[in-house]
């Protein structure tokens, strides 16, 4: 007898080959039979008009940052993402010997040591403080045992624990420099500092990590020079690991405040590819040529030619690969209510109800809305910070989704100043002081991403959300500040990719979501329907896949994902979370 038999479906192998329909019967977490299968089995799943597919993997994530704290990882499991590939953009939570680097998710524990950056924050103003003094405030708030320093000892963690997806994860570059430089890390490092990291670096690789991650836009990882890069690298090469990099973009190594074109940042990677011999992955590619203003011909030309230059450096060598971000999504950054737009205001307050008061003053509102106007808002995040003299459709990104005026549910900002006769900016203080509590949503009118498109088709993409892997009741809402809740994407971002149909064939999608990220990583039994494979498998009716976005409330699980197996243990059961544990923590050989 069987443990699992998965009936009448229509099977998608993850080669990119037409579906086939055949049974497939699944024991001890591995697919021993497809075909036509009689035989008995404790679970049989009728897949009748559905399509049965490898899980899927998501190729850029930050869930190692999320499932200590959130270890049922619902967000991705929802979804049918059965692995995550984590640790991107330099950040992470391991190793933490001496100082944690800020990620996210610990938000409130860290502030109780180091108030909140008034401009912003992201991954351009962490905090960095020593792991020992952070620990007793994790377990006050989160009830988890920062019990880990090293990355085998934060592994070890996870797998006591147990999480719902498995997890792949490079060590974080910002872990490694903090551990050795302290918090005197905006300048280059010493030889011997180099060798100090080389040295942790080597730890966590044999200790399991599938690489090393870096983050060239941001500190602390934007101070590192060739010579510190080409070591780690070399060091990386020796266990057959992966250098993954967001690359230089917002800066240049020579000028910090000197922003260049992504394929100069493309090119710094694969040049360390090319002297080391590491395996390089390009984190969420764009077109690497900037077009303004905007076409969308000419983008999709530049990121045509971006990929051409890839392949040059492949001819000479370089294994490199690269995942893309399907169009809007992205980011665990997101404050889902209007005030959240005026953070910094709203800190120096003391609290949104303190702002809202404050804003009766009308000598304090008018300065707040010159101050905004003339470019000079106080937040310097790039996830909140927005400009109306360089931008002027600046509100035309959202829309109210929840007010205590239902009047205003469904329009922007320029539909209400239109209405009240006077400007974007006088009217976001006006709502901000008639309902702090007001909700907003994204509208996705910029299509500006005939590169982002493009890539996702390509027959050799990986597919990454960008965000991390939390559970459906996520939120961060203390101290009266602006409620953060992550976007809706972070629950539905791989069905808004299937229903957009980039491909013409269903197959060819679902290659780059399983197949494609499993030869990348080398994970031999994972991202195929084969016989021998582990049982990492979805079902999924695609005819009625539904995203059930909702802003306001944005921790819903999609519609159409009906059944999830996660090594042969189902999961996801007629579309609802049933085992939280049935994940893997995986280890680099």
């Amino acid at each position: 007898m069987y443990d699992v038999l998965i009936k009448n479906g229509m099977v998608i192998d993850g080669t990119g080959r037409d579906a086939f329909k055949a049974d497939i019967a699944i024991s001890d977490g591995r697919i021993v039979e497809i075909g036509d299968v009689s035989a008995d089995a404790e679970t049989v799943i009728d897949a009748v008009g559905k399509y049965v597919s490898p899980g899927f993997i998501d190729m850029h994530s930050h869930a190692d940052a999320s499932v200590p704290f959130y270890p049922k990882m619902e967000a991705p499991l929802g979804q049918g993402i059965t692995t995550v590939f984590a640790g991107h953009c330099g950040l992470g939570v391991a190793p933490v010997n001496k100082y944690w680097f800020e990620m996210f998710v610990e938000e409130p524990a860290i502030s109780e040591l180091i108030p909140r950056n008034i401009q912003g924050h992201g991954p351009f103003f962490e905090r960095i403080v020593e792991t020992d003094k952070l620990a007793p405030i994790v377990k006050k708030y989160f009830d988890v045992d920062l019990d880990w320093r090293t990355w085998g000892e934060y592994l070890k963690h996870l797998t006591n624990v147990g999480i719902g997806v498995n997890m792949a994860a490079v060590v974080g570059h910002a872990n490694l420099r903090v551990q050795i430089m302290g918090i005197d890390y905006q300048r280059h490092a010493t030889k011997e500092e180099v060798e100090e990291m080389k040295n942790l670096l080597a730890i966590s690789m044999r200790e399991g990590s599938f690489g090393l991650g870096l983050g060239l836009d941001y500190d602390p990882g934007k101070y590192a020079d060739k010579y510190e890069l080409n070591e780690l690298a070399k060091t990386v090469a020796k266990y057959d690991g992966m250098l993954t990099a967001h690359v230089r973009m917002h800066n240049t190594l020579e000028d910090m405040n000197k922003s260049q074109p992504p394929i100069e940042g493309f090119k710094e990677i694969m040049e360390i590819g090319l002297q080391t011999g590491v395996r390089v992955h390009i984190s969420h590619i764009c077109a690497g040529y900037q077009v303004e203003p905007y076409d969308a011909q000419l983008h999709k030309k530049s990121a045509e030619r971006t990929l051409e230059i890839i392949d040059e450096y492949k001819d000479k060598g370089v294994k490199v690969s690269w995942d893309v971000l399907p169009k809007h999504t992205g980011s665990v950054f997101n404050f889902n209510q209007l005030i959240g737009k005026l953070y910094p205001y709203v800190m120096q307050a003391g609290g949104k109800k303190a702002f809202s008061e404050k804003l009766a003053n009308d000598y304090y509102k008018s300065h707040i809305s010159k101050e905004i106007k003339s470019g000079k808002h106080l937040s310097k995040s790039p996830f909140f910070s927005f400009n109306p003299d360089e931008n002027p459709d600046w509100h035309e990104g959202f829309y109210i989704a929840k007010s205590s005026n239902e009047a205003y549910v469904g329009k922007n900002l320029k539909d209400i100043a239109k209405e009240r006769n006077t400007d974007t900016v006088d009217v976001l203080l006006d709502l901000v002081q008639e309902d702090p509590e007001m909700y907003i949503a994204r509208v996705y009118t910029n299509e500006k991403v005939a590169d982002s498109d493009y890539f996702c088709a390509h027959p050799h993409a990986c597919i990454g959300l960008d965000n991390a892997g939390f559970n459906y009741d996520y939120i961060v809402d203390y101290n009266d500040m602006p409620i953060q809740k992550t976007q809706p994407a972070a629950y539905n971002g791989m069905i808004k990719l299937l229903n957009y149909k980039l491909t013409s064939r269903i197959e060819d999608m679902i290659k780059n979501l399983t197949s494609n990220p499993s030869k990348v990583l080398k994970l031999k039994d994972r991202g195929l329907i084969r016989e021998g494979m582990i049982g990492d498998i979805v079902v999924l009716d695609y005819e009625n896949l539904d995203t059930n976005e909702d802003f306001v409330n944005p921790g819903q699980p999609p519609k159409g994902i009906d059944y999830v197996l996660v090594n042969g243990i189902i999961a996801v059961y007629e579309g609802k979370q049933i085992v939280n544990n049935a994940g893997k923590v995986l280890y680099h050989k």
